[in-house]
């Protein structure tokens, strides 16, 4: 109900002079999916940390949950292959209607957002003790009421990946590899370095760089 009333709410958008459609800036079924794959696979042994769920001004959910990536998934499997650390929570998930497919989580997460007009969902997994997947929202609304100006919601996931990449890149290296006009890409970078966003600009203008936010 959380997610539904909230986050997941949708809207009246306007996409023509006449008409309007209702959209939500975050799909319910892929957030719901998200905080519960938070909730099986978290490490209940790593003290009494909560599960966390941030909504961001800027336009952008977190959610975090102590434990990293457990027994046979790893960064370079993930989310093909998954494990289970919490399995006999897994399968009480499952036989109470809340999962339908183990495995198939993350794949139908990236689906709904895509329908939805969202960018990919991003997940940190490099760090032991800690899962966090970030959710963009989706604009497509504000797009379309302004067809003259470029849909960003693409270049905003792949600049956040390669800033993940490529920690400390200059701007005119973002703007020739992905392939983004120096204006758009301004805007955009502008949007994603908030005070709450997910990457930021570190040092000075000659020798600083972009970097995801930690």
């Amino acid at each position: 109900m959380f997610v539904k009333t909230g986050p997941g709410a949708s809207r009246p958008v306007p996409v023509s002079a006449m008409r309007e459609e209702q959209r939500s800036r975050y799909p319910a079924w892929a957030l719901r999916e998200l905080l519960l794959n938070a909730i099986v696979h978290r490490d209940y042994f790593l003290g009494n940390a909560p599960t966390k769920f941030y909504e961001y001004s800027s336009g952008r959910i977190e959610i975090v949950n102590p434990g990293g990536l457990f027994g046979r998934a790893r960064p370079d499997n993930f989310p093909r292959v998954n494990d289970y650390r919490n399995p006999m929570l897994a399968e009480a998930m499952k036989v109470l209607g809340f999962v339908n497919k183990f495995s198939r989580g993350v794949t139908k997460v990236q689906e709904e957002l895509a329908t939805n007009g969202n960018p990919k969902a991003t997940f940190d997994l490099n760090h032991r003790t800690e899962f966090r997947a970030t959710v963009l929202a989706s604009f497509s609304g504000t797009e379309k009421a302004h067809p003259s100006r470029r849909d960003t919601s693409g270049d905003r996931t792949r600049l956040v990946e390669y800033i993940g990449r490529h920690p400390g890149v200059k701007r005119d290296e973002l703007s020739m590899e992905l392939k983004i006009p120096l204006r758009t890409l301004a805007r955009v970078l502008k949007e994603l370095g908030a005070a709450d966003g997910p990457v930021e600009y570190r040092g000075n203008n000659r020798s600083g760089g972009w970097y995801v936010r930690t």
